[in-house]
C-alpha cells in the first residue's frame, strides 16, 4: 500500500495482486510497463512468476524488478540470471525504488529507440539499393517476354530456347536478390533485439557444406 500510494503520487497508474498467479494473469491480460515483485509470496514463488513471465511471449520483454528481504548473494544471481532487471533488497527507500523504475524504462526507451533506428535504417537501405538490384534481372525478364511473345512466329526453335534460358537466369538472379534482402532484413531485426541475440549465443552451426555449397553453385554459375 506504501508503494502503491508513493508511485500513484509520481504518476504512475498502479496494477496491484495479492499473489504470483493473479499477478501472471494480470500481467499477461494488462501488459503492464513495468513489473514490481516480491519473492516470498502467498501462492508460487517471485522466481516462478518470473520464469513463467519470461516465457510467455506477450509479457517476455516487460521490465521485471524483485523487491525482496533475501538479501544473499544467492537470491540476488538467481533474480538475476532468470531475467529480472534490478533487484532491490528490503529495506529500501522510496526514493531508490524510483531510480531503478526511471532506469529499467530508461533501458527499455533507448532499446526501443534502437530497434526504430535500426528498422528506419533497414527501410532507408532497401529503398535506395533494392529497386535497382531488382530492375536488371526484371528488364531481363521483361525484355526476352516481350521477344517471345511479339516474334514467336519469326523466331527459331534455338533463339526460343536461348530467349527462355535467358528468362530463367534472370528470375533466379531476381530470386537471388529478394532471398538476400529478405535474409538482410531478418539479420538487422536480429541485431536489434538483444535477447534474440543472447538466446544465440553459444549455439554452434556447421558452416563447411554450407560454404562449400555456394562456391559450387558460384562455380557453376560462372562456367
Amino acid at each position: 500500500q506504501q508503494i502503491n500510494l508513493y508511485l500513484s503520487r509520481s504518476n504512475y497508474i498502479c496494477i496491484n495482486a495479492m499473489d504470483g498467479e493473479e499477478g501472471i494473469e494480470l500481467a499477461t491480460g494488462g501488459l503492464p510497463d513495468l513489473i514490481l515483485c516480491d519473492i516470498l509470496l502467498p501462492s508460487i514463488s517471485g522466481f516462478e512468476v518470473l520464469e513463467q513471465l519470461k516465457a510467455h511471449p506477450r509479457t517476455q520483454l516487460i521490465p521485471f524488478i524483485f523487491m525482496s528481504a533475501l538479501a544473499d548473494r544467492t537470491h540476488v544471481r538467481r533474480g538475476m540470471n532468470l531475467g529480472a532487471e534490478d533487484y532491490l533488497t528490503k529495506p529500501f527507500t522510496m526514493a531508490e525504488l524510483k531510480r531503478a523504475i526511471e532506469a529499467a524504462m530508461l533501458r527499455v526507451q533507448r532499446t526501443a529507440e534502437a530497434h526504430e533506428n535500426t528498422m528506419t535504417r533497414l527501410r532507408r537501405n532497401i529503398v535506395q539499393a533494392l529497386p535497382h538490384e531488382m530492375r536488371t534481372p526484371m528488364m531481363g525478364i521483361i525484355g526476352y517476354a516481350d521477344m517471345l511473345h511479339e516474334d514467336y512466329d519469326l523466331l527459331t526453335d534455338a533463339q526460343v530456347l536461348a530467349f527462355a534460358a535467358s528468362i530463367v537466369r534472370s528470375s533466379r538472379r531476381l530470386e537471388n536478390v529478394v532471398e538476400t534482402y529478405i535474409a538482410y532484413a531478418r539479420l538487422e531485426v536480429l541485431m536489434s533485439d538483444p535477447e534474440a541475440r543472447a538466446a544465440m549465443r553459444g549455439d554452434w552451426c556447421a558452416v563447411t557444406d554450407h560454404i562449400t555449397g555456394a562456391a559450387t553453385a558460384a562455380a557453376n554459375r560462372s562456367q
